[in-house]
């Protein structure tokens, strides 16, 4: 037996539009310029979409949201662009969830990544990537991330001592054999 996917149901039984309304025509929970007029558009009667339509449809066009997982999409949209060295648009996508209940990440994994993509930017901002370093850090003081990434900017700002004392604290919780160890130690020695 042939396994149908829910589209295809659903479309064999009534039209339907799906939509991933998430970020694109919702802002949190206010909806978008673009949302207001898409949604007024396919709520109408469908026979007046169907224009050329010889059948009367009196029946507005059934619409199902998908959501992404408060913002687990745009977290990984956000690291794709951190991949990607396009860190101004990982900035705005991530200052996007500061108020997002985070799922599949964690709020100092968002703060570690601001930090980053901060420090990382055509003109780095070293003092608000600190801040938001620290704020990973005071979120989960064992963020091996956050630990590695503000010894580097201590490194990029010449304060040794300092990125020192990360590479020490990263060797207690991480461990020698830790990626994010071996690159700071690599970077220090």
């Amino acid at each position: 037996m042939e396994k149908l996917h829910l589209s295809k149901i659903l479309t064999r039984s009534f039209p339907v539009i799906f939509s991933d309304i998430d970020g694109v025509l919702l802002k949190q929970t206010t909806p978008t310029d673009g949302a207001i007029s898409a949604l007024k558009y396919i709520r109408q009667p469908l026979s007046k979409i169907l224009k050329d339509s010889k059948e009367n449809y009196d029946f507005q066009i059934p619409l199902i949201a998908l959501t992404n997982g408060s913002g687990i999409l745009e977290y990984q949209k956000a690291e794709k662009f951190i991949n990607n060295q396009e860190y101004i648009s990982a900035i705005k996508t991530l200052k996007n969830l500061i108020d997002e209940e985070p799922h599949g990440y964690t709020k100092a994994d968002l703060y570690n990544y601001l930090g980053f993509a901060t420090r990382k930017q055509p003109n780095p901002d070293y003092k608000l990537a600190e801040e938001f370093y620290l704020k990973a850090l005071e979120i989960n003081n064992n963020h091996v991330g956050a630990l590695e990434y503000l010894g580097e900017l201590y490194f990029e700002t010449n304060r040794l001592d300092e990125a020192k004392l990360l590479l020490d604290r990263l060797k207690m919780f991480a461990g020698e054999n830790s990626q994010e160890y071996k690159e700071l130690n690599k970077l220090l020695n």
